[in-house]
């Protein structure tokens, strides 16, 4: 996974780890502070610079929620 600036534009590229090649780029806000997948990985979280978390669903990479944080250093999957 890398986030990056594209032509005045930001977004996550993620990376199959096996190939190194693009899975899909996810488009974001801002630029991102952290980044992180669940164990299971079922769930991709991105926290950026506007103070939100996105999370995506991996099984088709559709935005399942964004919710306002003040992670501030970064984030992780863990128990509730």
């Amino acid at each position: 996974m890398s986030s990056q600036v594209d032509s005045n534009r930001y977004s996550v590229s993620v990376l199959n780890a096996a190939t190194l090649n693009e899975v899909i780029q996810l488009p974001a806000p801002d630029f991102v502070k952290a980044m992180s997948v669940s164990r299971d990985g079922q769930w991709f979280a991105a926290y950026q610079n506007d103070g939100e978390v996105r999370v995506w669903r991996t099984d088709d990479w559709k935005l399942a929620v964004t919710v306002p944080s003040r992670a501030g250093a970064g984030i992780h999957f863990g128990a509730v």
